[in-house]
This record gives C-alpha cells, structure tokens and sequence, in this order.
C-alpha cells in the first residue's frame, strides 16, 4: 500500500483518481494551468498567492491529495475536512504524482474539503493540485452542488446529461447523477457527457430558473433549435423526477449591443448569485472561445439575424444567420435555460391534541393528517419528538398512495418539561421531501396575569411602605417575576400590572404597615373586597392546584 511521500502514477485497488480539471473543483483566486507531460493527465493547478484556495465535495471514506512536490513548494498548506483542519508540506525533492496527504476511515458520507495557502508568496512560494484519489464506489461533487432538484438554491447546481447527434437537438436524462465524464468547457459536436445546472432564480411565473455552466453542443444552427421547439420553449421529462414538469428554451441576448434588459447580461455578465459566484466568471460559465445563441434576433440587422454573446469576452455581442453553425470568429453553441415547475406535495388538515399537557398526566397524544400528492404518487412518513424518531421505530413506513390520511398516536411520557418538537417528515417514492412540525408544552407550572392598583387616601410616607408577593409551592415567593424578592409599593408605582411567571400559585400575601388599611380584591370571579386590619398579613387560598381560570388579580391598597 502507497503511503504518504511516495509517487503513485495511478490509483491503488480500490481507489479512483479526478484530474485536476475537472469541473467539481472549486477554484478561488489565480491559480493557473502548468502544462507538463510527468503531471497527471499533462498538467496541473498552482499558485503563489496566500490565502487562494480550492474546495470540492466527496462521498467516500477515505482521500488522497495528489501533486508535484519540489523545493519551491509550501511547507504549510492547510486543508480542511468537513471542518477540521490539517497542515501538509508540498516541499521536498522533485517528484511528480506525490501522495501529499491521506485522510482515511471517514465516515460514509459526503465530506466538504477546502485546501489553502497559508504562508505568503516568496520562498516556498507555491502550492498546488495535481489530482485526487478517492473511493472507487466515492464520487467527487462540487461544493455548491446537489443531487435532487428539490435541495436547489441560487448559486446551487446540479449535474445532468446530455447526448445528442452532429446538428441535432440531442437527449438530457440523469438528472443529480454522475454518469460519465463533463462535456468540454469548448464543446463538441456530438456530446455525450455530463454538465451542471446552474440555479440563477425563478421566472415571472415562479418556476425555477437554471442555466447551463456550458454551451453543451457546438455545430448546431438556430433553425436546428427552433425546429425542435427550443427556442421559445419544449417541455422535457426526467425519470428522476417523473411528476415534475420542465421546459427548455434559449436564454434572450439584447435586441442591440446597448440593450442590456436580457439575460445574458443580467445572469452572465452582472450576476453574482447571491455572493456565490465572481459575476462573468469564466471558470463558472465556460463561455470563452465559444458564441452561445440566444433566443432574440438583431432587428437592426435583419430578420434572421441571430444574437449570440460570449466567445472572446463575456459581454461580447455579435450575430448569426439562422442556418448557421458556425461564425467566422468562433464556433457557434448551445446553452439551454431550463424551467421547472416542481412537483408539489401538501400536507393538509393537520391536527395535533393536545396544545399543552400538564407533568402529571398519562395517556397518548393524536397526530393526524392529510396528504395529497401532484399526480397521485405514492408517498412514506415518520413522526419525530425532540428529533428523535418515535414513529415507525426506525426508516420510514412502506409507500402509500396519495391522497391518504395518517393518524398516529403516541404516549406523552416521550415528552420532556418545556417545549417539544414534533415533526411530520414525509418524502415520495422518488426521495423528494417536506414536513411539517408543531409544538407542544409539557407544564408543571401555570401562568397568571396580576393587575395591582394601590390608592392610599390622604397623605402617604414614604415609611408607609407595603410589599406585595404571590406565594409559591415549596415556600417561594415571587414577585415581579423574580423568586424570593419584596415588591414594595412607591409614589411611582401606585398602578402596576404584571405577568407572572409560572407557578403553582397558593396565596396572594399582602403585608401592610401599621397605619394602612389594606383592601385585597380578586377580580374576575374571585370574592368581594376582604377588609384587614393595621398590621395584618393576609392570605387568601385561591383553593386551585392549577392557576388556569383567573385572567386577572387586582390588589388594591387604600
């Protein structure tokens, strides 16, 4: 077994190697191409500036950094698995196809790596990547990307296929899959690769909106498109996500070089999809060297002048005939918008009894709903409390058609004190999810709202103080909401109101000075005003073990 250190040409048993240039590498700041035959595949990617970095997914367990080792490498370069950070060193004797690092005994799981430069420029100026090694069942992901179109975000994206035959409209399927290798960023003729969707939005009718990263065929002519119905739009299917419906279209280019009302220049040129991206980014959009047509024609020019933008800068602007399949300047290419409406399943008249459920009580609580499905396909389910899953015991219940109605009952001894999360999570048979969740209190306490009214005839000192507090359960009192503190009556607060907090409320407690008379009167169903007399502490019994049916108490001192 190869070890750290050593050359390894190509991946051991049980591995898999991505070069360099693939597409699932997210590159950031300037790292360039070095071409030479000892590199894998004939080169790689390096640079000298600190802090540039490179990051990419992987689902696997284990990893291998690949890359030229040489004296005027870095001795610290960090890389990061799924947080965690490592130092490795790039410097030594010259060697191509190194084993820089290894991560083994990962869990199997999708793992969000990031390498960076650490130590500035100047001696050890450099660090770069040659390839990785991975799990030979692992597959290599983009850090931005997903693989169900339901995970879809601006500035996500999401890989698909797409085949097709010299100047004709091809065939897209796989959609979230890793089938084969990427199209090349400059296209052929006659694809038969993989490519991403890129999520830039949703369109004036709330679809979502994705672009592709590349012109995924070249050699293919307007009429060729808009005979296939593309240019204003073909509804397409995926297996992947049968109920959904998706429409296919060209993107729109400006009816001049000065209009900039289209969307070439709004997503290309000017978007950074919500900070994801460096707006016209060629490492995103692939557009050098290649036109991609647009929907829009060049009415200054003629009828079936065609606009295309790209190929020598990104706000470049020029045209095509209609027939053509190729510009005197550059190929000519295809870079489909893809609309989805997205299959949409509801979970309906959900009910969930009790709200609130008081520590000592026993018995089972009820989840019931509705769940209605775009097309009728079959859905499953679990119940959650407090994330942990109580319904059914592990997985999720076999599939069911839509509509349906679940009703689930489970114990309240599942329920902790406080609040609980109860979760409905249901998913279709093709992976794709909601949920829907509730709340519900476990008490051993309650809650009250006291109004206090103090009115004290003729004149009052400031010695006359009187203090007010609620009696608790266990020999507490409160008052203001504070355990075990004196409220006392001042010229400033002869009118209060105050929520409590909760409590297993006994008394009210009213302790009066010498020279005041103190009145104690519950309102709200509570008795008449109790006369006390000078010096008296009275307390009222309220008679209930659970404080719910008072909405009010005023205490009136006069």
């Amino acid at each position: 077994m190869a070890v750290v250190g050593q050359q390894l040409t190509a991946p051991e048993s049980g591995w898999k190697r991505y070069d360099d240039k693939n597409p699932c590498f997210k590159y950031q700041g300037q790292w360039a191409d070095y071409v030479y035959s000892s590199h894998y595949q004939g080169s790689h990617k390096a640079t000298s500036i600190q802090n540039d970095k490179v990051s990419f997914k992987f689902y696997g367990t284990k990893l291998r950094i690949i890359g030229y080792r040489s004296s005027e490498y870095s001795t610290s370069i960090e890389i990061k698995i799924d947080g965690i950070a490592y130092i490795y060193s790039q410097q030594g004797a010259s060697q191509f196809q190194t084993i820089l690092f290894e991560a083994t005994g990962l869990m199997l799981d999708q793992h969000l790596v990031e390498i960076k430069k650490l130590d500035a420029s100047g001696t050890n100026a450099y660090i770069g990547l040659d390839a990785i090694d991975i799990d030979s069942t692992g597959r290599l992901l983009h850090p931005d990307e997903v693989t169900s179109i339901y995970d879809l975000s601006v500035g996500k994206r999401i890989r698909c296929h797409y085949t097709a035959g010299s100047n004709q409209f091809g065939t897209f399927s796989d959609l979230g899959k890793e089938t084969s290798d990427f199209i090349p960023s400059a296209s052929t003729a006659t694809p038969n690769g993989d490519f991403y969707w890129i999520c830039v939005g949703y369109d004036y009718l709330e679809r979502l909106k994705l672009v592709a990263d590349r012109n995924i065929q070249i050699g293919i002519s307007w009429d060729t498109l808009n005979a296939a119905g593309i240019v204003t739009g073909k509804e397409i299917y995926f297996t992947e996500v049968p109920s959904a419906k998706f429409n296919i279209r060209l993107l729109t280019g400006g009816i001049s070089s000065t209009d900039k009302d289209n969307e070439w220049d709004k997503i290309i040129v000017e978007s950074n999809l919500g900070g994801t991206i460096t707006p016209g980014d060629n490492n995103v959009w692939n557009w050098n060297g290649v036109w991609s047509l647009t929907s829009t024609t060049r009415t200054e020019i003629g009828a079936t002048a065609r606009v295309v933008r790209g190929q020598a800068f990104v706000a470049n602007y020029s045209h095509v005939y209609t027939p053509d399949t190729s510009s005197t300047s550059g190929p000519v290419g295809f870079r489909p918008v893809l609309l989805s409406s997205l299959p949409s399943f509801e979970i309906e008249s959900k009910e969930l009894i009790p709200s609130t459920v008081w520590y000592t009580d026993t018995g089972t609580i009820t989840l019931s709903a509705s769940i209605t499905h775009l097309n009728n396909i079959q859905i499953q389910y679990r119940i959650l409390v407090n994330n942990n899953q109580v319904y059914p015991t592990e997985g999720y219940t076999s599939l069911q058609p839509t509509p349906t109605t679940i009703v689930v009952t489970f114990d309240k001894t599942l329920l902790t004190e406080r609040e609980n999360l109860i979760e409905l999570q249901v998913q279709d048979e093709y992976g794709n999810k909601t949920s829907w969740d509730y709340t519900i209190i476990k008490e051993n306490i309650d809650t009250v709202t006291a109004e206090r009214r103090f009115e004290f005839p003729g004149e009052w000192n400031q010695e006359d103080n009187s203090k007010i507090s609620i009696e608790l359960g266990g020999g507490l009192k409160l008052v203001e909401g504070v355990l075990n503190q004196d409220y006392y009556v001042t010229t400033t607060n002869l009118n209060h109101i105050i929520t409590l907090g909760r409590s297993n409320i006994i008394n009210v407690v009213v302790d009066g000075s010498d020279d005041i008379i103190e009145n104690v009167n519950f309102i709200e169903d509570m008795t008449t005003p109790t006369p006390l007399g000078a010096g008296y502490v009275s307390e009222y019994d309220l008679r209930l073990n659970r404080f719910t049916d008072i909405n009010t108490i005023a205490v009136i001192i006069k």
